[in-house]
């Protein structure tokens, strides 16, 4: 596809070049062809007067001489054409070059597009599937009791339940791809952190896991609930990733006119491997996938770095395996 878009986008550039080229072309030989007339001409009337001034018969000159033109002409079209062909060349290689680079950042975007909708499609089928199996090894049980047939729905209630998170997860990060800045204005950190602290007290509660906050005052500019969600999908994280019993820490920083939120947990920690792809959508680490009691789909983080770029700020991880992780979130400061 981006093959035949890089030549079509090529011949393009190559058609404009090219035009401009000969056009030129004509111009030039059109120019020369007329002063060279023209300094044969001059030629002749300086030769004229010589013999003019001379005594002797009259000779009569040609106006110019027809042959000089002729090879001036000749030589000049192949200088032309010469020149068109290095020219041809050359801007056939550029082209293609800009043409490959023009379209690279598309190429990308529609091939990180690709793999979205198959893992999300992934993710949609293998509940489907798992549902789908369960009911009809059950329907075939001629035996089935009412009490075995419940423990069937409430199975597959629950995985209706997770595909509808997942649906949400996928609109909400449709939603922040969108973000618009009509709901913008300044917001205090501390209490949009607090909020997502409360909002996880169930599960912290769940685990006996006690977050103690450094938070100062600081002011950002940004929309108030897409932040907040930053920092739920954030410290979530950080507690599913967590033993029971174990500490998390958020402190707020201000450095060269950035407000830092720094939120580490003594967990499971990351993988180099895992590092480089953790904001990638869908992507949980081989221990996730493999771990049944760890719950999500491998989104919230993705939609946390697309909400923080969109504010025009960073978040950088720094993990070691069974020691915890360290998320680092940079936003401008406001006054």
């Amino acid at each position: 596809m981006f093959k035949s878009a890089k030549i079509k986008l090529t011949a393009t550039y190559l058609v404009i070049v090219m035009s401009i080229t000969l056009s030129f072309s004509v111009f030039v030989y059109t120019g020369v062809n007329e002063a060279t007339k023209k300094a044969l001409g001059r030629q002749r009337i300086r030769i004229e007067r010589q013999f003019y001034e001379r005594e002797g018969p009259r000779i009569i000159f040609e106006p110019y001489n027809e042959e000089t033109l002729n090879e001036i002409r000749i030589k000049t079209i192949y200088d032309l054409i010469g020149l068109n062909i290095l020219i041809l060349v050359i801007s056939g290689s550029l082209g293609y070059v800009f043409a490959s680079k023009t379209l690279a950042p598309i190429e990308k975007m529609i091939e990180k597009q690709k793999r979205f909708i198959s893992d999300a499609a992934h993710e949609l089928k293998t509940p489907l599937t798992s549902m789908k199996v369960d009911l009809e090894v059950n329907l075939r049980d001629k035996n089935l009791k009412l009490k075995y047939a419940k423990k069937i729905l409430q199975r597959t209630i629950h995985e209706i339940d997770a595909m509808n998170d997942l649906t949400n997860y996928l609109l909400q990060k449709s939603k922040y791809q969108n973000i618009s800045e009509k709901d913008n204005k300044k917001i205090q950190l501390k209490a949009i952190i607090e909020e997502a602290i409360s909002k996880l007290k169930t599960k912290t509660e769940e685990k006996n896991i006690k977050i103690t906050k450094y938070i100062g005052n600081e002011l950002v500019y940004g929309n108030k609930n897409r932040l907040k969600e930053v920092f739920i999908n954030i410290i979530d994280n950080a507690i599913k990733y967590s033993e029971n019993n174990k500490n998390i820490s958020i402190r707020t920083s201000v450095k060269n006119n950035e407000v830092k939120i720094k939120i580490v947990d003594h967990g499971k920690g990351i993988s180099k491997e895992d590092i480089e792809r953790i904001f990638d959508p869908f992507y949980r680490s081989d221990k996730a996938r493999t771990n049944s009691k760890i719950e999500g789909y491998g989104l919230g983080l993705s939609i946390a770095k697309e909400i923080i770029e969109e504010h025009q700020g960073t978040i950088v991880v720094k993990s070691k395996l069974n020691r915890g992780s360290t998320f680092i979130v940079s936003l401008p400061k406001t006054n």
